[in-house]
């Protein structure tokens, strides 16, 4: 059978299949044209077979799913924008640990405003305050702010491991959780080893906050939102 006709053989199909099923057949639109920097077009201006993206986008409409939203960009062209799940255009997305990387853009700019001196700086050079008052280790003096970056402290945290007393969800209980990070022992030299460790990076927010005199939040705002235009960001 021609290419063509296989093609056309597929959607008919699907779309025989969707109408039979009861399921309401995905409706391409274009997205809406806004004042935010992005040209809109058409799905069909990609000169591709689209039948397996009709596909997908039926598959969706009929599964339960945790998909919020699902944006396509070709050409520096917008060319899908669906929301799923109550969320919408509007409506702030919680970026979890993507975060990681925004406080590490934040230390960055620490650096580059003097704030900071340097990544290789020990943490207890800012965080002076609440100091360890468990687990005494000479090694705790030695981890550093790149340390933390690279979740090598060598703290007992570990994320994926919940056996571990820095795991993030044993912390969530504790009521402070700088003093109870600060407080676990060690279980390796800081940079012998690297661990998914989100207290480390919460330390981290903390020694930017205290070296800069300025919440986590005021100090995003004012050297990295604002000046991106960002206006809309919630911790």
């Amino acid at each position: 059978m021609p290419m063509k006709n296989r093609v056309l053989s597929s959607a008919l199909t699907l779309f025989a299949c969707t109408m039979v099923c009861g399921q309401k057949p995905f409706a391409h639109s274009q997205p809406k044209q806004l004042d935010d920097g992005w040209k809109t077009v058409h799905l069909k201006t990609l000169g591709a077979d689209t039948a397996l993206a009709y596909r997908f986008f039926n598959r969706l409409e009929k599964e339960t799913h945790k998909i919020h939203s699902i944006l396509l960009v070709k050409d520096n062209k917008l060319v899908l924008e669906e929301y799923y799940n109550g969320q919408g255009i509007a409506e702030p997305h919680d970026l979890r640990s993507a975060t990681k990387s925004i406080r590490s853009l934040l230390l960055g700019i620490a650096i580059d405003q003097g704030f900071i001196g340097d990544v290789d700086d020990p943490i207890s050079q800012y965080l002076k305050h609440p100091e360890p008052t468990k687990n005494s280790d000479p090694r705790k003096k030695t981890i550093t702010l790149k340390h933390l970056l690279t979740m090598s402290s060598g703290l007992d945290c570990n994320d994926l491991d919940k056996k571990s007393k820095g795991q993030e969800d044993n912390v969530y209980k504790k009521k402070d959780w700088i003093q109870y990070t600060l407080d676990l022992p060690m279980v390796q030299d800081p940079g012998q080893v690297s661990h998914y460790c989100s207290m480390g990076v919460v330390l981290l927010a903390e020694i930017i906050s205290k070296a800069s005199g300025m919440t986590i939040q005021e100090f995003a705002k004012h050297f990295l939102f604002d000046p991106l235009g960002i206006t809309r960001a919630t911790w």
